[in-house]
């Protein structure tokens, strides 16, 4: 792709991360990419947890941490192959190494008491987020972008580590018509157009957001670190079984029993 007149304003961190996939920086370019993190509502957790909150994601899988932040609402991302990867990463393992049995055996143990199921609609999700419904909990990183208005969420990669993705663009090695696919893709990279696309839908664009000229234009939008980065990684390839016992666990033991989240009563009304 070196021959696109705008691949030098891409990320040499995502170029770097598209490589470890067989070779795969050849064939595409990273478009638009985004991770799974931790949010928290810094207003609504700091009198709860009672100290510095821990960047971690123990602070949904430990009981007795999300006892402290339950009452404000804790939720787990709608998403289940990507909640056991996490849990298996936070636990020092790996989902893509585990057999269907050590799969159905993590099930019961990753959704604790007072953690709910995030809704499977973005925007409900994203308003839950920016009314307070939930002030803590696993979410994709533009689902956060988009209700932080008022910069009340922090978002952040865990010490234990998560995942990213990349959206790529690519040309059919049978496409009718290349020369237009090329056009097309260099007008996609222009960066007028990326930060365009990436203020709709509030993920990142694969711009090389270490060079001001293109963090400038883009200031509200939380970006990883490169320590973070360093932490993230793709989903990992499963078989049929292991997804078997991954969509059963889910239903049986995460899914089941699932709550809404209820707002945190104000002071001096709990009850009423």
């Amino acid at each position: 792709m070196a021959w696109n007149p705008h691949y030098a304003s891409v990320s040499p961190d995502l170029q770097i991360k598209i490589s470890a996939i067989q070779q795969a920086h050849r064939y595409v370019v990273p478009y638009m990419w985004g991770s799974v993190g931790l949010f928290v509502n810094t207003q609504l957790v700091a009198p709860l947890y009672g100290g510095e909150l821990p960047n971690s994601w123990s602070l949904l899988f430990e009981p007795q941490q999300t006892a402290r932040l339950s009452p404000c609402g804790v939720s787990l991302l709608n998403a289940q192959e990507e909640v056991f990867s996490i849990w298996s990463a936070y636990k020092g393992r790996s989902l893509g190494s585990s057999g269907p049995s050590r799969i159905a055996a993590a099930a019961p143990l990753i959704r604790n008491p007072g953690v709910h199921i995030g809704p499977p609609e973005f925007s409900a999700y994203i308003e839950q987020m920016r009314t307070g419904k939930v002030c803590a909990g696993m979410a994709w990183s533009g689902l956060v972008n988009a209700a932080n208005d008022d910069g009340k969420l922090r978002y952040s990669i865990p010490a234990e580590g998560s995942l990213l993705f990349i959206d790529s663009l690519a040309i059919p090695a049978n496409a009718p018509n290349p020369a237009l696919a090329h056009r097309f893709i260099d007008f996609m990279l222009a960066p007028e157009n990326a930060v365009r696309n990436a203020r709709a839908i509030h993920f990142t664009p694969s711009l090389d957001l270490s060079r001001e000229e293109y963090r400038s234009l883009l200031p509200k939008l939380s970006v990883p670190s490169k320590e973070e980065l360093r932490r993230l990684h793709f989903l990992e390839p499963i078989t049929e079984k292991q997804k078997a016992a991954i969509d059963e666990g889910w239903q049986q033991y995460i899914v089941k029993h699932r709550a809404e989240p209820q707002p945190l009563a104000p002071k001096g009304r709990e009850g009423g």
